[in-house]
């Protein structure tokens, strides 16, 4: 099913709200909808869903108008965020509910819901209370329900936000797998940038109620397009002077990719891209291990930057005290010539 979204917007008393959201959602496609608390991921989810009034706008499901049709005729799964299950209805109650208020006859129910549970990890499971269900568990029951219609759309509001980090990462990948089987349009509501790479094909990034960038998720990652979304999206933003293809700043200098940026401009960077150079301009003032990879700060001035290395990296081998100067590794950093720079 392919979702397009027309100047769509929803807006609460005072303004908050989604605003103005233009986008096209290619059916079969895991989109990750990402953005901070705040941000109308939820409003916009919701509104897909027909749980929360479009206030201008239009949704086209494969190009039918269902800007106004109630929720359950607009052929979407929804999963919410607390998953929402009903405590005094054992598994198997739980996933029927959405199809006995279809008007699903009774003798097709219990078909649909098997499948539905074979499908999401719990075989078996009908007769088992929601209570008794371990928070994953009670994330496929939430799933379950939200398949056993058999919708062409599923909408998932942080699904991962109430399971333990070790959870987080096997039902992410069960969430993939699922998507992978179906292949429905699945538009999964996220904070978190590593689990929306985890598991989508594209990033859609929301900043205060306004799409702000779209399209496949290394892309995106790669070109925020704006300092705003490249800020979102973990990059450091170091006002820098460029000349001749060299950005200079306090204990850094790199060359960089920019054709026509000159003056003082914002270059953004992650962590990861940091390396040493040769001088003494600056000092490490922290190390910490974190395992897989360690975090170092440095300073110069007053400025501070902060470097993710990993085992067995030069990087790595930074302590507290130690002078050095910094630059980034080939091909890394991006000039935001029309940013404001501090």
């Amino acid at each position: 099913m392919t979702l397009t979204l027309r100047s769509l917007s929803a807006l609460f008393p005072g303004g908050r709200g989604i605003r103005d959201v233009d986008a096209t959602f290619a059916a079969g496609r895991y989109v990750a909808l990402l953005g901070g608390s705040g941000s109308g991921k939820t409003t916009l989810l919701r509104t897909i869903a027909g749980l929360h009034p479009a206030t201008s706008g239009t949704i086209l499901l494969d190009a039918r108008d269902v800007t106004r049709e109630a929720p359950h005729l607009r052929d979407a799964g929804f999963v919410f965020q607390g998953f929402a299950l009903f405590p005094h209805l054992d598994v198997g109650g739980n996933v029927a509910y959405g199809l006995r208020m279809r008007g699903v006859p009774e003798s097709e129910r219990a078909g649909r819901v098997a499948e539905a549970l074979a499908v999401a990890g719990l075989p078996g499971a009908e007769h088992r209370a929601v209570g008794a269900l371990s928070g994953g568990e009670q994330q496929r029951v939430a799933i379950a329900r939200a398949l056993a219609p058999k919708p062409r759309l599923l909408l998932l509001d942080e699904p991962l936000a109430n399971l333990d980090a070790g959870l987080k990462a096997a039902t992410r990948e069960a969430l993939r797998a699922l998507h992978e089987r179906l292949g429905l349009t699945t538009i999964h509501v996220t904070h978190d940038r590593e689990e929306a790479m985890a598991v989508a094909d594209d990033l859609a990034v929301l900043i205060d109620g306004r799409l702000r960038r779209f399209g496949p998720c290394r892309d995106v990652w790669d070109d925020p397009g704006d300092a705003d979304v490249a800020r979102f999206l973990g990059m450091t933003l170091l006002p820098v002077d460029v000349s001749a293809g060299r950005a200079q700043a306090p204990g850094f200098s790199a060359r960089i990719d920019g054709e026509g940026v000159r003056g003082r401009t914002l270059l953004g960077f992650r962590p990861i891209d940091l390396r040493i150079a040769p001088g003494t301009t600056a000092s490490v003032t922290r190390r910490r291990d974190l395992g897989d990879a360690i975090d170092v700060t440095v300073t110069c001035a007053d400025t501070t930057y902060r470097m993710r290395a990993f085992p067995g990296s030069p990087e790595a081998a930074l302590r507290p005290g130690d002078a050095i100067a910094l630059t980034l590794r080939e091909g890394a950093g991006r000039p935001f010539a029309d940013a404001d720079v501090p």
